[in-house]
């Protein structure tokens, strides 16, 4: 189990819409990063505010 900062327990509440979304995406990992970056490596955290900003400043999906 990993605790948050401080050490503290963190808990995120999932719907079944998002929990089944997740389940999907976790089924079809090959490698061992939860987010794979493009040369197979990590996601950095500045490649996942680009990706944030790109998606925030599109319309909602439908």
């Amino acid at each position: 189990m990993r605790r948050g900062k401080g050490g503290k327990y963190r808990e995120v509440p999932l719907n079944a819409t998002a929990r089944r979304v997740l389940a999907g995406y976790l089924s079809g990992l090959s490698g061992e990063w939860l987010f794979p970056g493009k040369n197979g490596g990590h996601l950095t955290a500045r490649a996942a505010q680009k990706a944030l900003a790109t998606r925030a400043s599109k319309p909602p999906c439908r």
